[in-house]
């Protein structure tokens, strides 16, 4: 491939020694797993990363829909405090392997100041009184559609094993 694309279809599957969860990630990436609730998968030749965060102790009258909107209020925070503005192109639910019911995100963060545009996007599910929340970051100018396509496939690789899903009525 050309300077200044991404290929992440070579990928590993990570497994946490700490939760039971596994995700893949591009096999070039280097994992730093010094938190075990925020396990990170980085690039080393351009800005782009993937990381699982995890949120124990989530009250059980917490749903889905409403860590989500939480993401996102703190997304929308934190994109104004960097002077930068948000954008959520897509919004949808998926399943994830074990039949995990998620949310899938895919946000635009534009700084016109730095003329800088980083897509990101995001699973969240929540398994038992855990939220688990895989984000991936790339730069939009090496962001295609077959690179968004790699990536949400990385992302709905998923899986969490050995809780319960939370039970949500719609």
């Amino acid at each position: 491939m050309g300077e200044g694309s991404l290929d992440l279809s070579d990928r590993e599957t990570y497994s946490s020694d700490s939760y039971p969860y596994t995700i893949e990630y591009p096999s070039n990436w280097q994992v730093d797993e010094t938190d075990p609730t925020e396990v990170s998968f980085t690039a080393a030749n351009m800005p782009s990363s993937l990381t699982v965060f995890l949120r124990e102790g989530a009250p059980s009258s917490v749903t889905l829909d409403q860590a989500t909107e939480q993401f996102l209020s703190g997304y929308q925070q934190s994109a104004g405090e960097n002077e930068m503005t948000n954008e959520t192109l897509d919004r949808r639910e998926v399943t994830l392997p074990n039949d995990s019911r998620a949310t899938f995100l895919d946000l635009r963060l534009s700084s016109a100041e730095a003329s800088m545009n980083i897509r990101q996007n995001a699973v969240l599910t929540l398994v038992g009184d855990t939220l688990y929340t895989a984000a991936s970051t790339i730069p939009e100018m090496v962001y295609s559609s077959e690179v968004g396509q790699q990536v949400e496939d990385m992302l709905l690789s998923l899986t969490i094993s050995g809780g319960s899903e939370s039970t949500v009525t719609v």
